[in-house]
């Protein structure tokens, strides 16, 4: 399966090129500042596992619904 751990210091935002890794399971961004989670994020269709773990996400948009591989997700703030 394809996993990404990602780590940038203060990343406010899920980077653009993440959206394109259409075959990726599990993708872990914890420990940052993101606030918010984009709808792009529907475009990870084989996500299976999402931590997006103490961030400081106040939303989570309905794209999400659309992830229907997604089995665990964490988010907290």
């Amino acid at each position: 399966s394809f996993y990404l751990n990602y780590e940038e210091e203060n990343l406010k935002s899920i980077p653009d090129f993440i959206f394109e890794l259409k075959n990726l399971k599990k993708l872990i961004i914890n420990d940052e500042e993101l606030v918010s989670i984009p709808e792009q994020i529907s475009n990870l269709s084989k996500l299976e596992f999402l931590d997006l773990s103490n961030n400081k996400i106040s939303n989570i948009p309905i794209q999400l619904t659309s992830l229907t591989n997604l089995k665990h997700m964490y988010a907290s703030y």
